[in-house]
């Protein structure tokens, strides 16, 4: 309400007061009347904006409708893990090494609706993805961790994602001219939550991200200190649809080659070694390694990754335990130690250390 205003409920419309001989004093008089009213006035105006700024922040809905909390499987096994025990608990590729979170939203159909990407991603600290979508439909969100950069790619980007299905976009590896990787690649994670319906008001979701990449340690010990040697592991796993699989017509042989070294805190005298961040081993990766004596260019040991595993995981279960559970250890087991052993006999092969957890129908 202005000074117009308020003029307009004490004179009749037209009358115009102030232009009348004598009528100074009055009209002096009239202002320090309604110099309170004005006050008050404006008192209510700044109530009425304080309480519309007030309401956007705090009683106004948000411009979003579904809240996805991405989550580690780490975290929804270890809910009640504490700031003291987070480190010894959580391994690398939980605590420090997601740098940032992409969210892949399809319709009911399996076309692409809209992409979340967000920043670095903090153990126990609340991961919220917001997105609004239309009411009394369903939603296929995928989770990829460390796809924004990096040697991750995403197969399409921005404008080009629309019209496309999950089934015509990949995860694929960026290797180099030579596809020989001689440092590590970021541990990546993935997740899905599928058929999911959106009804009116919040809808708040989990969707849990598991490791799509394995550490292997290798570790070799009794060879002659005077020569160096390479661990090479040769790879084709590449490319990888949204389910998280191989796609076998995108195969591409590459390797990692890491010289060992001692590793230090050597559990045996003249111990080398070197770690590998290596994509999902399956039974169609084609994953094989091999140690090299590079000083005198021959071949010392080479087996295929899988299989090693495989041998090692079942004598440790014992007899009679079928090698379809190895899905499941491979599922819930994300870091290998692999040591050979080398002497005049030939080279023997541990795998550890176990930390299996079968599956609830096999109790």
């Amino acid at each position: 309400m202005n000074t117009t205003a308020l003029r307009s409920l004490t004179a009749p419309q037209g009358t115009r007061s102030e232009r009348i001989p004598g009528n100074k004093n009055k009209e002096e008089t009239m202002k320090q009347r309604l110099y309170p009213f004005r006050l008050l006035a404006l008192a209510a105006v700044a109530l009425v904006m304080s309480s519309c700024l007030r309401d956007s922040l705090d009683d106004c809905p948000p411009p979003y409708n579904v809240q996805l909390i991405v989550k580690t499987d780490y975290e929804k096994e270890h809910p009640a893990a504490t700031p003291d025990t987070r480190g010894a608990a959580g391994p690398g590729w939980y605590q420090d090494q997601i740098e940032n979170v992409s969210v892949y939203v399809f319709d009911e159909d399996d076309r692409f609706v809209t992409l979340w990407t967000g920043p670095r991603y903090t153990m126990y600290e609340d991961y919220v993805v917001p997105f609004c979508l239309e009411e009394g439909k369903s939603y296929r969100f995928v989770a990829w961790t460390n796809s924004s950069g990096g040697i991750y790619t995403p197969s399409h980007l921005g404008e080009q994602l629309t019209g496309f299905t999950r089934g015509d976009l990949h995860m694929d590896i960026e290797l180099p001219a030579d596809r020989n990787l001689t440092a590590d690649m970021s541990h990546r994670h993935r997740g899905m939550l599928d058929k999911t319906p959106i009804f009116a008001g919040e809808n708040r979701h989990e969707i849990i991200i598991s490791p799509h990449t394995y550490k292997v340690n290798f570790i070799v010990r009794g060879l002659l200190a005077e020569n160096r040697y390479e661990m090479k592991v040769t790879d084709s796993n590449v490319s990888h649809n949204f389910l998280g699989g191989l796609i076998a017509a995108r195969k591409q042989t590459y390797h990692h080659t890491r010289t060992l070294s001692d590793v230090g805190n050597s559990r045996a005298a003249g111990e080398v070694g070197s770690s590998m961040i290596l994509m999902q081993i399956g039974d169609d990766t084609g994953t094989s390694f091999e140690l090299t004596n590079a000083t005198e260019s021959r071949s010392l040991y080479g087996n295929d990754l899988l299989q090693t595993i495989q041998t090692a995981y079942s004598a440790q279960i014992g007899p009679g335990k079928p090698y379809a559970d190895l899905a499941d250890m491979l599922d819930n087991q994300y870091e290998y130690d692999i040591i050979l052993v080398y002497s005049s006999l030939g080279v023997s092969v541990e795998v550890h250390p176990w930390d299996y957890r079968p599956n609830p129908i096999d109790l």
